[in-house]
C-alpha cells in the first residue's frame, strides 16, 4: 500500500514538472497550425488573383481592349501616374508625365535652349518623365536605369535614350550619372511614327530587376 502511494505521488510529481513542457508543445503547435493556414490562404488568393488576369495594382486599364498579347515581360506589373516604386538599396522610381510631340523642350527652356525635333512631320517623340532618387551607393548611369520600350497594337517595338533636366530644368543633359543619395528628372525618348504616337501603346521597362508597364488607351495628340 505504501507503495502504491508513494507511486501515485511519484507520478504526480512528474506530470507537474513536464507541465511547462506539454504547455509549450501545445503552444508550438497551435502556431505552426495558424501559419500553415494563413500560408494556404495567401496561396489561395494568389491563385485567384491569376485566374482572373489580375496584378497587384488595380485601376490600370489594357489600352489594347482584349487583343493578342504582343512583346514584352510576361504580367508586368501595371503603373499608373506618381506611383512610386521604391526599391530598398537601390532607388525611387516615378512615373509623373508622357506626352507626344514632334518637338521636345525641357520644360523650363529658353530660347537658347536645345531640343529634339523630328526630321519628319509623320514622326515624333514619345516624352515619358520619371522622378527618380539614386538609394544606392554607387552613381548610377542613367543609360542603365531601366532601358524601356515601346510596344504599339501591332506588336511593333521602340526604343529610347535617356536624358536629364539640369539644375533649373532649362534643358536637356545625355550621358550623365545620378550620384548616390542625389535625384533628377528623367526623360525617356521614343522616336516613333505620328499614327503610333497618337494610338494605343504600352512602355515596359526593368528597375532593379523586377518588370514594370504603363498603358495608354487613347495616346496623345498635339
Amino acid at each position: 500500500m505504501e507503495e502504491s502511494v508513494k507511486a501515485h505521488k511519484h507520478n504526480a510529481e512528474e506530470r507537474k514538472r513536464n507541465r511547462p513542457l506539454l504547455i509549450a508543445i501545445a503552444v508550438l503547435g497551435l502556431i505552426v497550425y495558424t501559419g500553415a493556414v494563413c500560408a494556404v490562404t495567401v496561396a489561395v488568393d494568389r491563385k485567384v488573383l491569376a485566374d482572373r488576369g489580375e496584378s497587384a495594382f488595380t485601376g490600370w486599364e489594357d489600352p489594347y481592349g482584349g487583343a493578342a498579347a504582343t512583346a514584352g515581360p510576361a504580367n508586368p506589373m501595371a503603373l499608373q501616374f506618381g506611383e512610386k516604386i521604391a526599391k530598398k538599396d537601390a532607388c525611387e522610381f516615378t512615373i509623373m508625365n508622357c506626352e507626344f510631340s514632334r518637338q521636345i523642350f525641357a520644360p523650363n527652356a529658353t530660347e537658347d535652349s536645345t531640343g529634339y525635333e523630328a526630321n519628319d512631320d509623320e514622326e515624333g517623340y514619345v516624352n515619358l518623365t520619371v522622378r527618380y532618387r539614386n538609394l544606392g551607393r554607387t552613381a548610377a548611369d542613367i543609360d542603365a536605369i531601366a532601358s524601356p520600350m515601346l510596344t504599339c497594337i501591332n506588336g511593333d517595338e521602340y526604343g529610347a535614350f535617356a536624358v536629364i533636366e539640369d539644375a533649373g530644368g532649362g534643358a536637356f543633359i545625355e550621358y550623365a550619372e545620378v550620384g548616390p543619395g542625389r535625384g533628377a528628372q528623367l526623360h525617356y525618348l521614343f522616336l516613333v511614327p505620328k499614327a503610333v504616337g497618337e494610338g494605343a501603346f504600352k512602355i515596359h521597362f526593368t528597375v532593379a530587376g523586377e518588370a514594370y508597364g504603363i498603358g495608354f488607351a487613347a495616346g496623345f495628340q498635339e
